[in-house]
């Protein structure tokens, strides 16, 4: 059952046997381009990890704590609270009165 038959290199050389095509692709170097493909894609990966490791993003955040602060102090005496707040206003309103007669005594466009 072996019958002639051609191949893309031409006829095969009398007292060849084979009953199929050599092959076109060797397979040792066929072998090293598959592992070197697969050694880069695995460089690859592992620089990307670093980056995000040497970046930060992939470690985890830190625990988030609320912020420590003293408590407000507690109001003990409310009408002395105010009348305390109330004389600290009418001395600032004091002090923009003044600078306002000054201002009219003088005249508005008045160099200062």
């Amino acid at each position: 059952m072996t019958e002639d038959f051609r191949s893309q290199r031409g006829d095969r050389a009398p007292g060849d046997q084979r009953q199929h095509e050599a092959s076109d692709l060797d397979a040792r170097g066929a072998g090293l381009t598959m592992g070197a493909l697969a050694a880069m894609v695995v460089i690859v990966c592992v620089l990307v990890a670093g980056l995000f490791l040497w970046f930060g993003t992939i470690r985890q955040p830190p625990a988030l704590r609320p912020p420590h602060s003293a408590a407000p102090p507690l109001q003990t005496d409310e009408p002395l609270d105010r009348r305390a707040i109330e004389a600290r206003a009418r001395a600032r309103l004091a002090g923009i009165d003044e600078a306002m007669r000054q201002t009219a005594a003088a005249g508005w466009d008045a160099p200062r």
